[in-house]
């Protein structure tokens, strides 16, 4: 009577996981969220430069599917020491998060004065758990 090895042996199962992984995970604006925040304001900063339009930015949160969590009509409340109060209007969007258990959302702040033109990006990370 002939045994059979398992066709699936840990070290296979192990190597098509971490290859689904590298797969999932190598798109451009997914390995953007895992950068510093420095990193990541810089990038925006970039593809959104100061004194673009409102209308320009909010076309491009369309164009690479970030969800605009708020709008706000009012100038933006620095969470910085010393505290500022900086612009006339700003947008909050949702840029991406990433993890399992302890979950980290990206989130970003593009500010505004009364022309409507980019003055500032603020970009942080926020951690929450189950």
């Amino acid at each position: 009577m002939k045994i059979y090895k398992p066709i699936l042996n840990r070290s296979y199962i192990i190597s098509i996981i971490l290859l689904i992984i590298i797969v999932t995970s190598s798109s451009c604006s997914k390995m953007l969220l895992y950068c510093d925040s420095t990193n990541i304001r810089r990038h925006f900063f970039t593809l959104t430069p100061i004194s673009s339009k409102k209308s320009f930015v909010k076309n491009f949160f369309r164009t690479n599917n970030y969800r605009i969590r708020y709008d706000i009509k009012k100038s933006y409340s620095d969470r910085q020491k010393p505290y500022k109060i900086i612009g006339n209007s700003y947008y909050l969007v949702d840029i991406g998060d990433y993890g399992l258990i302890f979950t980290t959302s990206v989130v970003a702040v593009w500010i505004f004065n009364e022309k409507e033109e980019l003055i500032e990006i603020k970009v942080w990370k926020e951690i929450d758990s189950i």
